[in-house]
């Protein structure tokens, strides 16, 4: 994947900013930007419901609005889904600003939480991830 010129290289165990490379940003899409542990889900649920006017949306959010970035689906499934969707879409990253494709048409919700509460709850998070990578 090519990188974008100029923009930071976000690269961890879960994520990978290059994927946002793929992505083509439609004018109504909304992207929900927060850290981990600041309120994603939440987020994704308020937005969700008046997108889709169904209340079980929130049971099926990884596959209705997906978590480009994230490394545990392949990029050709999670963009042929995202293509796919015909309706107003709704996209999230923890991926800084910096790094994600900017479309002036495009809605972005940044979202952030005190900053001590969000490093506790993501350091308890990580300790039940069963994966290796997390191990110290």
């Amino acid at each position: 994947m090519p990188d974008m010129p100029g923009r930071t290289l976000y690269l961890g165990p879960l994520n990978d900013s290059r994927r946002w490379d793929q992505v083509e940003i439609r004018p109504d899409d909304v992207i929900v930007v927060t850290p981990p542990k600041c309120g994603t889900t939440q987020i994704q649920t308020i937005v969700a419901l008046p997108f889709s006017a169904d209340p079980e949306i929130e049971t099926r959010l990884t596959i209705k609005m997906p978590w480009i970035d994230v490394r545990l689906r392949e990029m050709p499934e999670v963009a042929a889904r995202r293509s796919a969707m015909r309706s107003r879409r709704c996209l999230k990253s923890p991926t800084p600003l910096d790094r994600l494709p900017l479309d002036a048409h495009a809605r972005y919700l940044c979202v952030f939480r005190y900053p001590l509460d969000a490093h506790v709850s993501c350091r308890a998070h990580m300790r039940d991830i069963p994966l290796r990578i997390f191990d110290h």
